[in-house]
């Protein structure tokens, strides 16, 4: 929990609706501000955003911060896709007043629960005064600290395992269109087989043949 001019800086974890980053007041505990994680309709419905790690604090109060992921199936991301925001991204919020100075997002529409989740790190490159992030998506990523302009993003791993096994190619056949009867309906054959007759029983056998 941070603390600047007797400020508290927190947030909640994912919640339905999104989870909250909170300023409080350090002597009395009272909200100063709230900034809510996620901001898209779909949040009413599935969990996500929120925080897990301690924001940064900029020389000037700005407040950086990092957020999960939308922890939303493959299935609903390709059936409703959209940007989930402000998940799987590193938010810069006013120290004073929550409001949102600028966002970048990594990852958008994520079903991968790679979320952008870790403390940002306020440092220098060049003279430049930068943000760095990074989470589960295998990359490492620089903003400007001023814009939240990309300044690069380097490759540093694979993220080889989810919460969830569920794939795209598993998602698309969940999806598949249903009859009025709840069943899913099958794909069309190119060409049906020719119907076979009917198999005797080996007695029909036998008493046709004493018969001839």
């Amino acid at each position: 929990m941070p603390c600047r001019e007797r400020t508290v800086y927190l947030s909640s974890a994912a919640l339905l609706g999104g989870g909250f980053v909170y300023a409080l007041d350090g002597a009395t505990g009272k909200t100063r501000w709230s900034f809510d994680s996620v901001i898209d309709p779909a949040g009413d419905k599935i969990i996500g955003g929120g925080a897990w790690n301690p924001p940064a604090i900029g020389p000037d109060g700005t407040v950086y911060i990092g957020f999960g992921n939308m922890h939303q199936p493959a299935a609903a991301a390709l059936a409703h896709p959209g940007k989930r925001l402000y998940t799987d991204s590193t938010v810069a919020l006013d120290g004073k007043t929550g409001k949102l100075k600028w966002y970048f997002q990594a990852v958008p529409n994520d079903f991968h629960d790679w979320d952008m989740q870790l403390s940002p790190i306020y440092t220098h490159i060049g003279g430049r005064a930068v943000i760095v992030n990074a989470a589960k998506m295998g990359y490492v990523y620089a903003m400007d600290a001023a814009s939240g302009k990309l300044v690069w993003k380097t490759k540093v791993g694979v993220h080889n395992g989810t919460h969830s096994r569920e794939t795209p190619t598993r998602a698309r056949r969940r999806s598949r269109p249903r009859s009025a009867s709840g069943r899913r309906r099958a794909r069309p054959r190119a060409c049906a087989r020719a119907a076979s007759p009917p198999r005797r029983s080996r007695a029909a056998r036998s008493r046709s043949r004493r018969s001839r």
